[in-house]
């Protein structure tokens, strides 16, 4: 009985641990549609023009990518912090996008668009 409180209490830790770590992976983009955004980013820093009229200009093209994609900066955030928590996560992932890119290069090159 005296350890009534502290099982308890341990018992308690583990369920709010629990329900951080389903709230997390929640959080998470899946990752088709992380290789989606993660590309389409990726595209848009390349082919950008690198003066911006203010300091704004590339978190307005960032957010502006998030939104068309349905995916909001904390949920964007929030996957790169679950791909850092394994780096050995990134390797699969970026040949996905790498895949994705050169996809959308050779459907435009069929299309006459430079990108």
């Amino acid at each position: 009985m005296k350890n009534l409180p502290a099982l308890i209490a341990l018992s308690t830790l583990l369920l709010l641990q629990s329900a951080c770590q389903k709230k997390q992976q929640e959080a998470v983009i899946p990752e088709p549609k992380f290789v989606s955004v993660y590309a389409k980013l990726t595209t848009a820093s390349v082919t950008a023009h690198p003066v911006f009229i203010d300091s704004l200009g590339p978190a307005r093209m960032v957010d502006s990518i998030l939104a068309t994609e349905g995916v909001t900066r904390q949920q964007f955030n929030a996957t790169v912090a679950w791909y850092n928590k394994d780096v050995q996560r990134w390797k699969p992932f970026l040949d996905e996008v790498v895949k994705a890119l050169e996809d959308s290069v050779k459907a435009n090159q069929n299309s006459g668009k430079p990108w």
